[in-house]
């Protein structure tokens, strides 16, 4: 027996893999296009892979058919308890949801303390904040896993109290919800009120230099990237709160065998769309990914060759990469 309601098949699997194909083209572009190797896009690409295994451990787990164990063996318990109960999926679900928010956190403080954070973020500073939506997912999800065991009928099984699932509803929907949307939304506000201010500002001191012009194209990219992933928190919202409210709703209600319901796994589609929505904002709406798509395609057809719209600004970008401690990480 699947997990999956047979008709609903086809859009999991059209979802997985466009996901897999999706995050691996933001992968590929962001590794290639040297110019795309900024603070912003670490996390960036940091998302990509975790959505991209999402996407793969998503295929892997629900087109599956539940195990039966042939005893209760440790052996048996551990894959109960790092498999069988969804534990992988859900790990790299919630670390997707803990970088979304270091990608927001990050931009806000780029944003509105643009000095003080180029001066500070260093590889030590980005190698932490990149390692800590992993630790999170898998450290969260550590009681969802471990409250699962095999039963008398070698299947494997949730076990949690009556009290103690109200408490774990409770706490994921905080955790993976409510705080998420709350933390978003604040910071949302600050960056449009700070860049509107910022866009007034600009405007009245049209006319002082051609410094100014350089300061306008910088203002137009930043709030580019700030529109962009606006779009993906919204999707973000849209995509995981039915999921969390039935979820929540799940847990207060006791009620079980809930996994084969239709709606779901509806909404696990929905979750799982996000994982595969982002690569497509940033084709459509984020104009430096564009670019950037065009010279990584660019590249490859004409067999690797280093292909640059203008020389200059190569070995400009590559001075500023250089200087950038982050470009470390990518290579």
């Amino acid at each position: 027996m699947a997990r999956v309601i047979e008709t609903l098949h086809p859009a999991f699997i059209i979802i997985g893999i466009i996901g897999i194909l999706g995050n691996t083209l933001v992968l590929y572009v962001l590794r290639s296009v040297r110019s795309l190797q900024t603070n912003t896009n670490v996390l960036i690409l940091n998302q990509s892979i975790i959505d991209l295994c999402t996407c793969v451990v998503f295929l892997m787990y629900y087109m599956s058919s539940p195990l039966v164990f042939d005893n209760t063996s440790t052996t048996t318990s551990i894959f109960c308890f790092f498999w069988e109960s969804g534990y992988m999926y859900w790990s790299l679900s919630f670390a997707s949801t803990a970088n979304l928010i270091c990608l927001n956190l990050q931009r806000y403080v780029s944003v509105l303390h643009s000095i003080k954070y180029k001066n500070s973020f260093t590889v030590k500073k980005a190698r932490i904040v990149l390692a800590v939506p992993w630790l999170y997912g898998f450290i969260f999800l550590l009681y969802y896993g471990l409250s699962n065991e095999v039963n008398e009928k070698k299947v494997c099984v949730p076990i949690r109290s009556a009290t103690a699932s109200k408490i774990w509803g409770i706490a994921v929907f905080i955790s993976q919800c409510a705080i998420p949307i709350i933390c978003i939304s604040i910071v949302y506000i600050r960056i449009v009120l700070f860049l509107r201010c910022h866009r007034v500002v600009s405007r009245s001191n049209i006319g002082i230099g051609n410094t100014n012009g350089i300061g306008m194209a910088a203002s137009k990219r930043r709030a580019n990237v700030v529109k962009t992933l606006f779009l993906i928190c919204g999707c973000y919202c849209i995509c995981w709160t039915p999921n969390q409210l039935y979820y929540l709703y799940i847990n207060i209600g006791e009620i079980e065998d809930y996994k084969k319901s239709t709606f779901f796994q509806v909404t696990l589609i929905l979750v799982n769309f996000n994982a595969c929505i982002n690569p497509i904002i940033y084709t459509c709406n984020y104009s430096q990914f564009k670019q950037g798509l065009a010279k990584s395609f660019k590249k490859s057809c004409c067999f690797g060759s280093n292909v640059n719209d203008n020389p200059a600004n190569a070995n400009s970008a590559m001075a500023r990469n250089d200087n950038n401690p982050i470009s470390t990480i990518f290579h």
